[in-house]
């Protein structure tokens, strides 16, 4: 490609020598006229905030952000890898122990 094809190929692209096409802006919250919301359909309603039934009965869990120290936390992580658990159910049955040792 030579210098003179060059300035062309620029020269078309160019957003002020050729008129660019008129975008028109769009509505995203316009509702189409062949398509009416329908009240049943639970799919369009997805940014409304749900809850799936199973997790009306879950347990919430917190972060308080307790500060513990290391080595406790060191032998809690290799009981939770040889017993295949996550380190919070070891540390939640180990708390859920000494709560029942020590209720009055």
């Amino acid at each position: 490609m030579n210098k003179a094809e060059l300035k062309k190929k620029l020269s078309e692209r160019s957003p002020l020598v050729t008129p660019r096409p008129v975008i028109t802006p769009v509505d995203l919250y316009d509702v189409p006229k062949n398509k009416q919301p329908q009240e049943d359909d639970d799919r369009e309603k997805s940014h409304n905030r749900t809850f799936a039934q199973s997790h009306s009965h879950t347990i919430v869990r917190v972060n308080r952000g307790y500060r513990l120290r290391e080595d406790i936390i060191k032998d809690m992580k290799n009981v939770a890898i040889t017993s295949n658990k996550k380190l919070y159910e070891v540390m939640e049955d180990a708390m859920l122990d000494y709560l029942k040792k020590n209720r009055h």
